[in-house]
């Protein structure tokens, strides 16, 4: 189960984080002469006066036994990206694999630009039929072989296995593609994440503003986080996300 979750962007100065121990992070090199570097972490922050578990596993409620547990230490996977800027495209790989008792792509997340593709590798020994509703895509993917699926819009585009196994596995394996519209980063385990050497909008005019930018943070379980943002040549900025319960 989902909850319904908010989310707030914090900028934390260098200084304070720098006496946090634990949040402690080392800044990336000096961007390129004329881009910029953005850097930080991501944390997800539960419910103010929310209880949780103490084991793994699910939820103590009987009526949320299939409900799978967040583990609020660990960002699992999140996306930082800065809208405004041009894609990188590039190609994200799913693997698909099954046994008796499941199907399965790994990872089960994964990014990629606007204008790059999913490609989807068969390393089971029958073919599975594989649809990818947001491309309009449906694909067969032989034995050893792979297909490509379009990333053309950006957000959440979901993959799915479709066709029923011959040898009595169960089908319906999913994975969740986040499509970037500009430079992306993929947060560490650990949280943190880099966006270097990006290049810095120009000015349409002699004294006119420059193209306006969004810094933009995805997660599969929490909203995304929205920034207006502005880069300027040779700055390097540290920026700590929180996706937080409202």
């Amino acid at each position: 189960m989902k909850p319904k979750l908010g989310a707030r962007l914090l900028l934390v100065s260098l200084g304070f984080l720098a006496g946090c121990g634990g949040l402690a992070a080392t800044a990336p090199p000096a961007p390129r002469a004329g881009t910029a570097t953005l850097w930080g972490t991501v944390r997800l922050v539960p419910h103010q006066g929310v209880t949780l578990p103490a084991s793994a596993g699910a939820y103590a409620d009987r009526a949320l036994r299939d409900a799978e547990l967040v583990d609020y230490s660990k960002p699992e996977f999140a996306v930082v990206s800065v809208e405004g800027l041009p894609s990188p495209g590039g190609t994200a790989t799913l693997v698909l694999r099954a046994s008796r008792f499941a199907t399965r792509f790994e990872p089960r997340y994964a990014a990629v630009g606007v204008g790059g593709t999913v490609t989807v590798r068969n390393e089971d020994a029958i073919p599975h039929l594989v649809s990818s509703p947001r491309a309009g895509a449906l694909v067969s993917v032989l034995p050893g072989g792979s297909a490509e699926i379009p990333a053309r819009e950006p957000g959440e585009q979901r993959v799915f296995e479709v066709s029923a196994p011959a040898g009595g596995g169960a089908s319906g394996a999913e994975a969740s593609v986040y499509v970037a519209s500009g430079p992306f980063a993929v947060a560490s385990s650990d949280g943190r994440w880099v966006l270097a050497e990006l290049p810095v909008p120009v000015k349409s005019e002699p004294g006119g503003a420059a193209a306006p930018l969004v810094l933009h943070a995805w997660h599969p379980r929490f909203p995304p986080i929205d920034q207006p943002l502005s880069l300027a040549a040779n700055d390097s900025r540290r920026l700590d996300l929180e996706f937080q319960v409202r």
